[in-house]
């Protein structure tokens, strides 16, 4: 399937050396950045290991596409600090909060709701939110 592509096995390795050397930053950033927030290093540098794997995988496998997926590090720094250490909130609360919301936001999704939303929102509400998150990772 890679000749179907018109790419070689030996593009395809170098490409996929590529990707990991790029993504590697996050198997030490990550985890530093949420001990801040009282989390164990060592649990969540195996479970951004972890994630990165099965995400990669299966966007190779199912959807035969050449991704890298990795968690985002603009929501670890928010999470962290500006949720845990900012409220002095415990992770584990914090992040029973964020499993609440992930349900909401999937019966939003299944209900339509979301795409609604997605719609009547201005272009430039959109890049504002995209802007001040940059931001804030680079006040970080």
């Amino acid at each position: 399937r890679v000749t179907e592509r018109g790419s070689t096995l030996g593009t395809e390795v170098r490409a996929g050396t590529v990707t990991f050397m790029t993504m590697a930053y996050i198997l030490l950033v990550n985890p530093t950045i949420l001990k801040g927030a009282g989390m164990p290093f060592r649990s969540v540098a195996s479970s951004t290991a972890l994630s990165a794997i099965v995400g990669s995988t299966f966007v190779g496998v199912v959807a035969n596409l050449p991704f890298g997926l990795g968690p985002g590090m603009g929501l670890n720094a928010y999470f962290a600090y500006g949720v845990c250490v900012a409220n002095g909130m415990t992770y584990d609360v914090a992040l029973t909060a964020v499993l609440i919301e992930g349900i909401v936001f999937a019966l939003l999704t299944i209900c339509g709701a979301s795409t609604f939303i997605q719609k009547i929102m201005p272009h430039n509400l959109k890049h504002a939110i995209t802007v001040g998150i940059g931001l804030f990772q680079a006040f970080i």
